[in-house]
């Protein structure tokens, strides 16, 4: 039986926000404000990939889309992968998680 890929292929609306934390196309962090964010803690919503190009955060975009319809909200952040080198991935995402808080304080779109 041949493996589902739907899920990569999904589609989502728009992010509220994109903001970049370090220079590269591959560090940027999309926002999806929800509606009861400033209550919540802020999810971050991180993809897998296995490292390849072609598996980035777009299909994890349609969960990012239902967690903030049900009020939280959510950054979904974009990465540099390296085969053979998670060291390039960890260092980009402690930068997400260090900033991801300050720039997205109110969680609300405000």
């Amino acid at each position: 039986m041949p493996e589902d890929e739907s899920v990569l292929s999904r589609g989502a609306r728009a992010p509220d926000l994109t903001l970049a934390y370090g220079a590269g196309p591959s560090r940027v962090m999309e926002v999806r404000f929800g509606r009861d964010g400033e209550l919540r803690p802020l999810v971050i919503l991180i993809h897998g990939g296995f490292w390849r190009a072609d598996i980035d955060r777009a299909h994890t975009r349609p969960m990012a889309d239902a967690l903030a319809a049900a009020g939280w909200t959510v950054v979904l952040p974009e990465y540099s992968r390296v085969p053979q080198d998670p060291e390039v991935t960890l260092a980009d995402l402690t930068l997400v998680l260090a900033e991801s808080a300050g720039r997205v304080a109110t969680h609300n779109g405000q």
